[in-house]
């Protein structure tokens, strides 16, 4: 899959052959590292039918072939995505990922809700819209303090067995990188703000009282 792109300063528009036809509702989400978003569409997976497409870790995937296929030649992580938006537009970057999703997922094309824990840009999540014409929208944002967000990395690179002194610098040093890709646009733009500082019980609560009577999706 090839997804050209000459720098004329003008923007070129894609044509997003991606398409949801059966979904009918599709809940965006946005955050920081260690926000909340894969917490978050666990549940509604979960607790209300949704359908993840995962192409936060997808891209991270994606980033790990191409690593291997370089030997580890290869840019940080943070800087690979914004050089490659850079090459082939934000467009392109976000319908390449789509793609080759759905290439190895095709089963998300039948799901009636979807929930996507990877709002990145206004621009991509603009554009990834298209992809769902009958279904109806909604862009939830998940603020958290850099403090808890760290410790939260930590927590879980340690139950993942890595030994970690993640630190707030390093996660300060991560949210810039992904300030380059536009997330901190996304908040502007979004339907719902939710605070995630508090306990995991009082962010599924949070989730629940939009959710319970349809008032998220009824907006």
């Amino acid at each position: 899959m090839n997804i050209e792109r000459k720098d004329t300063g003008v923007h070129t528009e894609l044509e997003n052959d991606v398409i949801f036809l059966y979904c009918e509702e599709v809940v965006w989400v946005s955050g920081y590292g260690g926000a909340g978003k894969s917490t978050f569409a666990k549940f509604l997976q979960q607790e209300y039918g949704y359908t993840r497409c995962d192409l936060g870790p997808w891209v991270r995937k994606l980033y790990s072939e191409e690593a291997r296929l370089k030997n580890g030649k290869i840019l940080p992580f943070f800087d690979w995505i914004y050089n490659r938006v850079s090459t082939i537009g934000d467009d392109g970057f976000s319908l390449w990922v789509l793609k080759s999703y759905v290439e190895a997922n095709p089963e998300v094309l039948k799901a009636k809700k979807v929930v996507i824990p990877s709002a990145r840009s206004t621009e991509s999540v603009n554009f990834l819209k298209k992809s769902f014409p009958n279904a109806t929208q909604v862009l939830v944002a998940i603020t958290c303090d850099q403090e808890t967000r760290a410790d939260r990395i930590r927590k879980r690179m340690l139950k993942a067995g890595e030994l970690s002194n993640y630190s707030v610098e390093d996660l300060r040093k991560r949210d810039s990188l992904e300030d380059k890709t536009g997330i901190r646009e996304v908040f502007e733009i979004a339907d719902v703000v939710i605070d995630n500082n508090g306990n995991l019980e009082d962010f599924l609560q949070a989730i629940n009282s939009l959710f319970s009577k349809k008032s998220l999706i009824a907006k």
